[in-house]
C-alpha cells in the first residue's frame, strides 16, 4: 500500500501517509489544498474530502 488517508471531520484535516521509496513511511497532515498520490497520479481537493 502506498498511500492511506485518515480523514478527521472534527478537526478538520486530512493525514496523509505515504511509503517512501525507500520503504518507510512519512506523513503530512492538510487542512487545505490538494493532495498528490503518485502513483497512481491522483489529486485530490482536501476541501472536498472534508465535504
Amino acid at each position: 500500500m502506498r498511500h492511506y488517508l485518515v480523514i478527521d471531520p472534527d478537526a478538520r484535516s486530512v493525514t496523509h501517509y505515504a511509503r517512501r521509496a525507500d520503504g518507510n513511511l512519512g506523513s503530512t497532515t492538510h487542512t487545505t489544498g490538494r493532495l498528490v498520490l503518485d502513483p497512481p497520479g491522483l489529486t485530490l481537493d482536501v476541501a472536498a474530502l472534508l465535504g
